[in-house]
């Protein structure tokens, strides 16, 4: 595991609780341009969400979030990892919540 991954997996960890309900709440922000972000969810992530037992108890709220800046002047929107991370950024809001 390298060290970027090793800091996600840790802010992961430390935005973690136990809460009454005995299910352990993860919320994770991860940017989907980002390629440790990806890396992340497509391997930790995806290997602990297989173990026998863990979707049970485990509440994940996902939140895409890229590093956006808004223009005002123009009323657009631009992401760190160029449109396509605006894009997908919008799309898994809108699976997500809809």
């Amino acid at each position: 595991m390298n060290y970027l991954s090793l800091i996600v997996a840790m802010s992961v960890l430390v935005m973690t609780q136990v809460l009454g309900d005995d299910n352990v709440h993860v919320f994770l922000s991860y940017e989907s341009g980002w390629p440790e972000c990806q890396s992340f969810t497509t391997g930790a992530l995806k290997r602990v969400l297989a173990k026998p037992g863990m979707p049970g108890i485990i509440d994940l709220e996902l939140v895409p979030y890229g590093n956006t800046k808004y223009h005002e002047d123009s009323d657009t929107f631009e992401c760190q990892h160029g449109s396509d991370e605006c894009e997908a950024d919008v799309l898994m809001s809108c699976v997500m919540y809809e």
